[in-house]
């Protein structure tokens, strides 16, 4: 949750930043788009504050069965939605959609609204008990030894 809460408060002084300076940014459209990119990855960090946020109530309600965790995950990922939005919105005010990335392929930022509200569908449907207590260790997993 530290992780999220700085997130969020990093976010949070990247747009009152952006806000301060965009009015002096006159003609300087270098530091315009430098200031769009700022509050486009203002809005991602927002976007992954709130998904911790409901991952972190999902796997308490996984785990007791409180009603009330699952209610603040949906929460948490209709707010992990909007602010996927306005990544999305500020991010193709700069760059066209979709893009041809090299490494992951075509990538359309506004198409993925739909798998944040999948997030959300998929946590009003969570049993309580879906995820096992025990996952198995895959070497992956496991730390390096000195």
């Amino acid at each position: 949750m530290d992780v999220a809460d700085s997130l969020a408060a990093n976010a949070a002084t990247a747009l009152a930043a952006v806000r301060d300076l965009m009015p002096s940014a006159g003609g300087n459209d270098e530091l315009k788009a430098t200031l769009h990119d700022i509050t486009a990855m203002a809005h991602l960090g927002n976007y992954y504050a709130e998904k911790i946020r409901g991952a972190a109530q999902l796997a308490l309600f996984d785990t007791t069965g409180k009603p009330g965790q699952r209610e603040a995950a949906v929460r948490h990922l209709l707010f992990a939605v909007d602010h996927w939005k306005r990544y999305a919105s500020a991010y193709t005010l700069q760059y066209r959609q979709p893009l041809l990335y090299n490494r992951v392929g075509t990538v359309d930022l506004p198409a993925f609204v739909a798998k944040t509200e999948q997030d959300v569908a998929i946590a009003r449907l969570w049993a309580p008990g879906t995820v096992p207590d025990q996952q198995p260790v895959r070497p992956a997993d496991r730390p390096f030894r000195k």
